[in-house]
């Protein structure tokens, strides 16, 4: 994993711990007969390096804390069950060792070298 203090928005991450799927899509996929079904490989984009209070003070950084606010892009799950993109509403968090960096967002914003 590169260093946490290096991750920027816009980056792409890869869960890489067995983080569990909740809520209502968690139950369905249960229903469907999944035990346990969780996002381990499951690419995101990073939103956001801090969180704020509604009053504007900083609660946490990437830095002090380690955590990423991120979307969640589509996902097959090599257990048969797709995840899929992020939801509108509060975006979730992945803490410090859930994820990797897949790419970065200046690898994907660099222009291709003209050939000569």
């Amino acid at each position: 994993m590169a260093d946490k203090d290096t991750v920027k928005v816009g980056d792409i991450v890869r869960v890489k711990v067995e983080k569990p799927v909740t809520g209502k899509f968690a139950k369905e996929l249960e229903s469907q007969g999944y035990k346990k079904p969780n996002r381990k490989g499951q690419t995101a984009v990073v939103s956001a390096l801090e969180q704020t209070s509604k009053a504007g003070d900083v609660i946490w950084t990437t830095k002090k804390d380690g955590k990423v606010l991120i979307k969640y892009q589509e996902f097959k799950h090599p257990d048969g069950y797709t995840l899929p993109n992020q939801p509108p509403g509060k975006p979730p968090v992945l803490n410090d060792g859930d994820w990797e960096i897949v790419s970065t967002s200046s690898e994907t914003s660099e222009e291709p070298e003209r050939a000569r």
